[in-house]
């Protein structure tokens, strides 16, 4: 299941995806890279955010915590608006785990998302 997961999160992360939310911004597209990823974000963790969180999800929100990590890398491929808003998402992220409503397990995963972002800001 992660493998799936992995290769789906690589198309919808892919650079050059949000690099086009970019460019057809210039031609009217009401969609932009913003609503896109608070759409993505939403889709991998509000369903969880009052109850437990299973361990397919626990893998999926992990797996998209650390990609979001590694495109603010500085030699990632990301552009600069790409970044301004994964930086961003990374804050909403961890805004939302911060309740740690759930079961033990859940609890420990939210904690782990935190770390994650903590640890990549140098906290």
């Amino acid at each position: 299941m992660l493998s799936i997961q992995k290769g789906t999160l690589s198309h919808l992360l892919h650079p050059t995806v949000l690099e086009r939310f970019s460019d057809v911004a210039l031609y009217g597209n009401k969609y932009s890279i913003d609503t896109y990823l608070n759409d993505l974000t939403a889709a991998i963790f509000a369903a969880d955010l009052t109850g437990n969180v299973n361990t397919f999800r626990q893998n999926l929100q992990i797996e998209y915590t650390e990609r979001l990590i590694r495109a603010l890398d500085a030699k990632s491929p990301y552009d600069n608006v790409a970044q301004g808003m994964i930086n961003q998402t990374l804050n909403s992220i961890d805004n939302m785990m911060k309740s740690a409503s759930g079961d033990g397990l859940t609890k420990a995963h939210r904690s782990h998302v935190r770390q994650l972002i903590a640890d990549f800001r140098g906290n």
